[in-house]
């Protein structure tokens, strides 16, 4: 048996002679025991190649018992060599020799962090040049790993840096310089710590029930929040819960995402499994206590999550502004912030780099965050949330793709168009009449689409037509539900809704 491993400082950096800084995962592990049988066993490449490296013959059946996620940098591969080894009975000083030669198979050129964490049960600082020194801290606050769901492959990304090493060299030595910063921290303040790493995109009851376990269990001064939507819902949904066993624990809040506004709401979607429903949750214990905003995290967003979460924004900024709950106050918020995010989203979308352009739209989702707080949304999000929850898409993406439909549903109403049109005639769009300002906001928002890469409706998004029909009942009755629906200014009734979920698959 043995444990995954995280790195805490220096991912990457390592393999260039930087030091980096891991700690033990020791809740998952892999467990292996050997079965004697009289049939060849069928392995993959990886699985025979360490089978051959420990000496395990052919009809050896390799049980492998693990909860370790593969493909997420937890160390799952030279985990496995590892345990396999144990469960062969090789002695410690060979395991290690072993569990290095798979990692080069497996990896290509790994620096050997991996290997060091998993043999020890306690934080190391690892150099190239100095290999493992144990490194014993303990952390006051609970953090939290990130699981996307998204499995990448080591030896590609080592192959695709080095090809790319110009490139990607300053923020290497840029990662080797925070581990160095970092260390003297750590030894000094003896903060213990507990980390979930079960966050899912869309977060489940479930998922949120295994970390308030956790939390109740270890009791933390404080719970830092790290990453997009899905992980800030997720601990602002243990503030919620955790409220009925008479606690108060402090959160701290950093989105590296520029959408949801999370940080600075008190808001949280969760996602019924059972009934594949997302359930909107509103409450003044979930606002995190502090809210950190760094552009830097969001410097290596794929332009995908880029795109999804500014045009999440951007929603929310225009329901914000157009809502029953609208007031002076939060139109100056919610206007301020659409006019950011038409001049920096594509720009961000564009060319990542381009810090000026992640500084504004960091700002523009947490403006829009404080607007829609007060004021409250609309139906845009009641539709998204029932589509996103039965068909399990991104929030902002469903977001983004229905809110041309949204905006011209709404201006049939007068009062809503006026709404619409004095934010296209602030933003410079045609706007001599009120029907022409609204329709220039909605066709402005499709082209903002387009050059996202976004859908322009639901067809888009490869959901099967008759299956979607077949769920449109269900879906208008939960959006009517829905806690956003309330402040559409414009009244809806499951009708309406009917019709609105009709029209936007396209």
């Amino acid at each position: 048996m043995t444990h995954a491993k995280a790195i805490f400082f220096g991912e990457h950096a390592v393999v260039y002679g930087h030091e980096g800084i891991t700690i033990p995962l020791p809740e998952m592990k892999i467990n292996v025991t050997l079965e004697n049988t009289n049939e060849i066993q069928h392995r993959d490449d990886i699985l025979e190649y360490i089978a051959d490296t420990c000496e395990i013959d052919k009809k050896t059946k390799i049980n492998i018992n693990s909860t370790i996620p593969v493909g997420r940098g937890l160390g799952s591969s030279a985990a496995l060599s590892i345990a396999i080894a144990r469960a062969k009975g090789i002695t410690k000083t060979k395991i290690r020799e072993i569990a290095d030669k798979c990692e080069k198979f497996i990896h290509g050129n790994p620096s050997g962090i991996d290997v060091n964490q998993v043999l020890s049960d306690t934080p190391l600082l690892f150099s190239k040049e100095h290999g493992a020194k144990k490194l014993p801290f303990s952390l006051d606050s609970y953090l939290l790993i990130i699981d996307t769901g998204v499995v990448g492959i080591t030896k590609h990304t080592l192959e695709h840096v080095k090809d790319n090493l110009k490139t990607y060299k300053p923020y290497i030595d840029e990662l080797g310089s925070i581990t160095k910063k970092v260390i003297k921290p750590l030894k000094e303040k003896n903060i213990d710590y507990r980390i979930f790493s079960e966050v899912e995109v869309d977060p489940s009851f479930e998922v949120v029930n295994k970390a308030l376990d956790k939390v109740i269990d270890f009791l933390p001064d404080v719970i830092v929040a790290l990453g997009g939507g899905s992980s800030l819902d997720t601990a602002k949904s243990i503030k919620y819960f955790i409220k009925k066993s008479n606690l108060s624990i402090p959160l701290i809040a950093l989105p590296t995402t520029s959408g949801t506004g999370s940080e600075v709401t008190s808001y949280a979607v969760l996602t019924d499994r059972k009934n594949n429903i997302k359930i909107p949750l509103k409450d003044d214990v979930m606002f995190p206590e502090f809210a950190i905003l760094d552009p830097e995290l969001t410097k290596t967003l794929p332009k995908s999550v880029v795109a999804d979460s500014g045009i999440d924004a951007l929603t929310h900024a225009i329901e914000s502004y157009t809502c029953k709950g609208a007031n002076f106050y939060t139109q100056i918020y919610a206007l301020y912030s659409i006019k950011l995010i038409f001049k920096n989203l594509f720009r961000m979308y564009n060319n990542i780099k381009d810090e000026e352009a992640r500084v504004e739209m960091s700002k523009a989702s947490c403006i829009a965050g404080f607007a829609f707080e007060k004021s409250g949304l609309g139906i845009n999000h009641s539709i998204a949330h029932a589509i996103g929850g039965k068909f399990h898409i991104a929030h902002g993406k469903i977001n983004g793709t229905i809110l041309p439909y949204i905006i011209r549903f709404n201006s049939e109403d007068k009062t809503t168009a006026k709404k619409y049109f004095e934010i296209a005639k602030d933003l410079g769009f045609p706007a001599n009449t009120i029907e022409e300002g609204a329709e220039s906001l909605a066709i402005a928002v499709e082209l903002l689409n387009k050059s996202l890469g976004l859908p322009s409706c639901v067809k888009d998004l490869a959901i099967d037509k008759e299956k979607y029909r077949s769920e449109i009942d269900f879906m208008s009755k939960s959006a009517l539900e829905d806690i956003c629906t309330a402040g559409n200014i414009k009244e809806v009734n499951l009708e309406d809704l009917k019709k609105l979920f009709e029209k936007v698959y396209g």
